[in-house]
């Protein structure tokens, strides 16, 4: 059975053939620039929030107001981001990358002050 051909590999052969060669048939892999490695920073550390948010939603207990619920998804969203930024190698660069990536907050909602609770 034939397999199939990636977009990815499609547009790899238009720009260069010869990079599809040596990466597909000479297993040479190109190091990763510094977009590159600052995208999939943003993409592990947005796949860790997503895995964390159910801890999130479980730690709420009791009704409390959207500002709570705000300031533990900052805290924890926060957190995250900086364990997965010092673990990459845009470590070095961190000052340049969090300037560029939006804040916590931006991300969120802003709270409108009404109670709620876990339960609905």
């Amino acid at each position: 059975m034939a397999s199939m051909i990636s977009v990815t590999n499609v547009m790899t052969y238009d720009f260069c053939p010869r990079k599809l060669f040596m990466i597909k048939v000479m297993g040479i892999i190109p190091p990763q620039t510094d977009v590159m490695v600052q995208g999939t920073t943003k993409h592990k550390v947005l796949e860790k929030i997503c895995a964390a948010e159910q801890n999130i939603v479980e730690s709420i207990t009791e009704i409390i107001d959207e500002q709570e619920v705000h300031e533990k998804y900052c805290s924890s969203f926060s957190s995250i981001a900086k364990k997965v930024i010092k673990n990459s190698r845009v470590a070095d660069q961190s000052e340049e990358f969090l300037s560029i990536w939006p804040t916590i907050n931006d991300l969120l909602p802003r709270p409108k002050g009404r109670g709620i609770s876990c339960c609905g």
